[in-house]
């Protein structure tokens, strides 16, 4: 949660203030970062769990950031009109304007403001009262993380961590809140030793500001592996960076992968930028490391994808 509140703070909160037409968050970073905490408490958390979902791929910035202006919009409209009225809420999201000089972004933020709804009914108005079930996805995930490092059963102690949480990321804590480790049943394991991977050639690829595998872990184990490289991405969040189709990263790996190891202990690549930071004409001459880009492209990003949960949502890129 801390690294995911840094990458907004310092990536997403910038590149919305640079585009303050478009996202209607506010001009400067300190104006979009405030605009989460000016919501209700109960649509604040449904909002950060629905960020949690949108986190991994710097393709998304800008589907994060329409979440963010469509939970004003619902805000907005549940302090005027019962949650629990759900046609009443319904027949006011139509109404409401969420981006009055664009059409089709007014409809695509509605649609986001709609889903947030359901969200907030699911978790304030109807909430189940069944038992609690996990899909084959969540099931390994949360038996791999339970047995990884040692998990906090203590509520109490739980909770206190919770709150230090919530200090350094107030608008991901939430994810947080979960403790499924905390009724954990299953096997305590030994992890396996780290000295064998210490002479061999592995090679790391990190983005800096990756929201799921924070930077700070990647540094203290490649601290430990004196033999590995690294190839740093700075400034990106891309969660799963390879392949980034681009002629700095995608041909150090497969290089790499082909036997040829590269010879620096850390290479450092640069971002590309977020979608409207570049201008189209420039966005088509940028770097590839393959003959046929656009051809490239889609394989890529399915594969991309396929690294990080799966999401479909109105507006977001194939």
């Amino acid at each position: 949660a801390p690294a995911r509140q840094r990458l907004f703070d310092e990536v997403l909160a910038p590149y919305a203030a640079r585009h303050p037409a478009h996202f209607q968050l506010g001009d400067s970073a300190a104006a979009v970062r405030g605009v989460m905490p000016a919501l209700s408490p109960r649509v604040q958390a449904v909002l950060s769990q629905q960020l949690a979902d949108v986190v991994y791929a710097a393709d998304d910035a800008d589907v994060l950031l329409s979440f963010v202006a469509a939970a004003q919009g619902l805000d907005q409209v549940l302090r005027r009109t019962a949650a629990e009225q759900s046609d009443a809420v319904e027949q006011a999201l139509e109404a409401q304007v969420f981006a009055a000089q664009d059409a089709v972004r007014d409809a695509v933020l509605r649609v986001y403001a709609k889903t947030l709804y359901q969200r907030y009914r699911a978790l304030w108005v109807l909430p189940s009262t069944g038992h609690a079930g996990l899909s084959p996805f969540l099931s390994v995930y949360w038996a791999t993380v339970c047995n990884d490092t040692a998990a906090t059963t203590d509520t109490a102690a739980w909770a206190q961590a919770l709150r230090g949480i919530a200090q350094q990321a107030p608008m991901f804590f939430a994810d947080n809140a979960r403790n499924v480790c905390a009724t954990w049943g299953g096997p305590r394991v030994q992890k396996p030793a780290l000295a064998p991977l210490q002479s061999m050639d592995l090679l790391f690829v990190q983005a800096q500001y990756d929201g799921a595998t924070p930077a700070e872990g990647a540094d203290r184990l490649f601290a430990r592996l004196p033999q590995a490289r690294r190839v740093s991405v700075q400034g990106s969040y891309q969660h799963g960076v390879y392949p980034y189709n681009d002629s700095c990263v995608d041909p150090l790996v497969s290089r790499h992968l082909l036997g040829e190891t590269p010879t620096r202990r850390e290479t450092v690549c640069n971002a590309k930028p977020l979608a409207l930071d570049t201008p189209p004409a420039v966005k088509a001459q940028h770097a590839s490391a393959y003959r046929y880009p656009a051809a490239a492209a889609e394989p890529l990003d399915g594969f991309k994808r396929g690294l990080i949960r799966p999401q479909r949502l109105p507006g977001a890129p194939k």
